[in-house]
């Protein structure tokens, strides 16, 4: 028979180890449900996108479903 406390640390673990894989899946660079062909405005404010391609503004970055970007081109 498995004591007590040894089955809930070994929920604690699994709990602990779920949190974590469930975390690292959250870090998506793409939403697919953002992706658009919205019209965009023309002026060229570069922002580089979390997929390492540069879009020429953050209306684009966001038409094609990139969650985060930082202003300028990347390198």
């Amino acid at each position: 028979m498995v004591d007590l406390h040894m089955y809930r640390y070994l929920l604690l673990l699994l709990f602990i180890w779920l949190n974590i894989i469930g975390c690292e899946n959250n870090d998506e660079c793409i939403d697919e449900s953002k992706i658009s062909n919205n019209s965009c405005y023309e002026i060229y404010a570069p922002v580089c996108g979390c997929d390492g391609l540069t879009y020429d503004n953050d209306c684009y970055a966001e038409n094609a479903g990139v969650t985060e970007w930082n202003e300028g081109e990347c390198e």
